[in-house]
């Protein structure tokens, strides 16, 4: 039995079988309204064709990362779903009048005053992130409040609250210097969610944050997690020591100036030409392309919105897979193999995952269903890629 689906005229299931429980061998199309691929339900990201691959695509400067400043501080100003009679709160913000000098009635040993009622008032914890590239005195960064206690922030103001670094500047202690200080309004982001939210541009960058990245005259370059081979990291020494765009050819030189570590980072030594100029160094290696790339076979599921992205050509292993009340059969001997793929240029002899989901995305198998598919694939090792769940 052969459906169609829009202008296609092909046979549906690629290398795919479906069975309905007690009903024998037919296809799901025959069971099930099939509807134009243009509205699948769950979504496949097909890849396109991209620019030659630079090294600075993959790969990171070590020293460059992105750092967290954090902080207590008070919130102001709401309309009773402060922290009440929260002993820390109580104490932070009578240190906090103290320090404006506003007189605090009360035992000074117990820190109780007589008479105070901070039902308006919450302590909170402050962050804010600090991109890779560091920050400059006067920079201003989004800041996140998230409340200790306290049922709902809406309608809150942060009092001035000094941010810290998260490093820690000896075995017991942490890093105390003030980098930032953040003060504003706090907005919420999700409503559902009243005991957190933002603050845009609310936190002031008081000192410059430096993240050097030359170390011993040389700069380490990073790979991201999903490029860490060693393959890989051999083609980017490779392309760095064969470079004549840095002025530097092994081939002349003799010994090279990038060295592979591991699979996760490559060493490479400044020339002398650029010992005073580290930045311009750096960019030429960044762009230095990569023409002998491995193909990196990485599938990525993000069961939240039910997008699937993936490389191209990502094979199946011959199995079977039992969902509700359906069974799929990959390339199996039970007359899957008549089917062909619903695309015309695909070679249906080898399964792919990408004939699969575009299989399932034209016999209206819902996002959640196929995600789940893909993980019983994946755990029975029928994936020849690796699968990140998002």
């Amino acid at each position: 039995m052969t459906g169609h689906v829009g202008p296609y005229r092909t046979p549906l299931i690629a290398a795919v079988t479906l069975w309905l429980a007690g009903l024998g061998q037919v296809e799901l199309a025959a069971q099930q309204e099939v509807v134009p691929l243009a509205e699948p339900a769950g979504r496949m990201v097909r890849p396109s064709q991209f620019q030659q691959l630079c090294v600075g695509n993959i790969c990171r400067l070590k020293g460059q990362e992105r750092n967290t400043l954090q902080g207590m501080g008070l919130v102001t100003g709401l309309n009773g779903t402060g922290d009440g009679a929260f002993g820390p709160m109580s104490r932070a913000l009578m240190a906090a009048m103290e320090k404006l000098q506003v007189p605090v009635a009360g035992d000074p040993k117990s820190r109780k005053p007589e008479k105070f009622d901070p039902k308006n008032v919450a302590l909170v914890m402050v962050t804010a992130d600090i991109p890779e590239e560091g920050a400059r005195q006067g920079d201003e960064l989004d800041c996140t409040i998230t409340s200790l206690n306290a049922k709902s922030l809406v309608g809150g103001f942060l009092m001035m609250t000094p941010l810290v670094g998260p490093v820690p500047s000896g075995d017991d202690a942490r890093d105390a210097t003030v980098y930032a200080i953040a003060q504003g309004l706090v907005r919420l982001d999700d409503k559902s969610t009243p005991s957190s939210g933002k603050i845009t541009l609310g936190c002031r960058v008081a000192r410059n944050i430096m993240n050097p990245f030359v170390k011993d005259n040389k700069i380490t370059l990073v790979l991201n997690r999903h490029h860490a081979r060693f393959r890989v990291a051999k083609e980017i020494e490779d392309a760095v020591n064969f470079s004549r765009e840095l002025g530097y050819d092994r081939e002349v030189n003799g010994l090279g100036i990038a060295r592979a570590i591991d699979q996760l980072t490559v060493e490479v030594t400044i020339l002398d030409q650029y010992r005073d100029s580290p930045v311009e160094f750096a960019a030429l290696v960044l762009q230095q392309e990569l023409r002998d790339m491995p193909r990196n076979a990485v599938v990525v599921v993000n069961e939240t919105t039910g997008v699937i992205t993936m490389s191209a050509d990502i094979e199946l292993d011959p199995s079977a897979v039992t969902h509700q009340n359906m069974t799929i059969d990959i390339g199996g001997d039970s007359g899957a193999s008549e089917f062909v793929g619903l695309d015309p240029a695909a070679d249906s002899s080898v399964p792919t995952l990408k004939a699969l989901v575009q299989s399932m995305n034209a016999l209206r198998v819902s996002a959640k269903d196929m995600i789940q598919i893909i993980r019983e694939l994946d755990a029975r090792g029928a994936i020849y890629g690796h699968v990140i769940y998002r």
